[in-house]
């Protein structure tokens, strides 16, 4: 039997959190990269989404992000409409930058 990815209040919880370093880090890339990719409608770093929710996924955003890693969209498509998992990277907000609570 396949396992499935569910929302979970937990992942909402950290979800909400790292949608917000998001949003707060998100200007800093656009100074240094104004050309970067807005983060996509179904984007974990995007508040409210379902992979915003899924506690496993935003368990890899986390890594990515302590490890200053790519994490990858998944909704990027090449010219033909093809999944590129190689063509965008989403915003990772910028840790030195967050205002801390």
């Amino acid at each position: 039997m396949a396992y499935r990815v569910r929302p979970s209040e937990e992942g909402r919880q950290l979800g909400e959190q790292l949608a917000r370093w998001a949003d707060q880090g998100e200007p800093d890339v656009r100074l240094t990269a104004p050309a970067h990719p807005t983060r996509c409608g179904t984007c974990a770093f995007r508040k409210g989404t379902l992979p915003n929710s899924y506690a496993e996924t935003l368990m890899v955003a986390l890594k990515c992000v302590i490890e200053v890693t790519p994490f990858y969209c998944h909704e990027r498509k090449d010219e033909k409409g093809e999944e590129d998992h190689t063509r965008t990277v989403c915003v990772l907000p910028n840790f030195r930058s967050l205002e801390r609570d």
